[in-house]
């Protein structure tokens, strides 16, 4: 009789991307917030989130993502939409970036070593509508005028005039938001490469390719 982990980690042959077989998990979460929806239901106490003296449950980090979801909903962001990251390894990273997801919005994670230059050009081309960024790193920023679809920015961690504070978003929202449907297929992160031999170019990433790629690790290496 098949054990847990085998049913878990069962395979079959599936099509997906117009006409591509590939050989996928057959008991997988249906997109990369499903498995955060999952952590909560199994491990609400549980540490999800570690940072210097900072630590979030799973319970605390998805009511945080639930309200600067529901905030950014105020200021007009909607699925589809690029949510632009400049921000360093810490705890607003993975709550802006599961609220992006939480809308059905589009994370667009950014290097935070980047020059102006190029994160202007990252961007322009992916025509992003929302940029969080470090303080630390405000002198990085693109000018408005330069990168017009930016309609609102947020600052994490001081002030900059040109940004509306960070915390702002963490406040208590005036309403729920109804569940976003996601399809596997669906790009949830655009990646830009280094650029090294021209222009960087943005790589669409999937809840599908995601939750796969989570599989591997957690199977590959026993992960619990």
């Amino acid at each position: 009789m098949p054990s847990q982990e085998d049913l878990r980690f069962a395979t079959r042959y599936e099509s997906h991307y117009g006409n591509r077989v590939f050989r996928c998990y057959a008991n997988r979460p249906a997109s990369v917030m499903a498995m955060l929806e999952a952590a909560i239901e199994s491990a609400a106490d549980e540490e999800a989130l570690v940072c210097d003296v900072k630590r979030l449950s799973y319970l605390q980090l998805g009511r945080n993502v639930d309200t600067l979801a529901a905030n950014l909903t105020a200021f007009g962001v909607q699925a589809g939409d690029r949510v632009a990251l400049l921000l360093g390894n810490g705890p607003e990273f993975l709550i802006v970036l599961f609220a992006a997801l939480r809308l059905g919005a589009i994370a667009v994670p950014l290097n935070t070593r980047e020059q102006r230059s190029g994160l202007e050009y990252s961007l322009d081309d992916c025509t992003a509508s929302v940029l969080v960024y470090d303080a630390e790193l405000a002198d990085k920023v693109p000018a408005a005028e330069s990168i017009p679809a930016v309609r609102h920015r947020f600052v994490v961690g001081g002030a900059d005039r040109q940004a509306t504070p960070f915390a702002d978003l963490l406040k208590p929202a005036e309403a729920a938001l109804p569940p976003v449907a996601a399809d596997e297929e669906d790009t949830t992160v655009i990646l830009y490469t280094s650029g090294t031999t021209g222009r960087p170019k943005g790589v669409e990433l999937t809840h599908l390719g995601i939750v796969h790629s989570t599989m591997h690790f957690e199977q590959a290496m026993r992960l619990r």
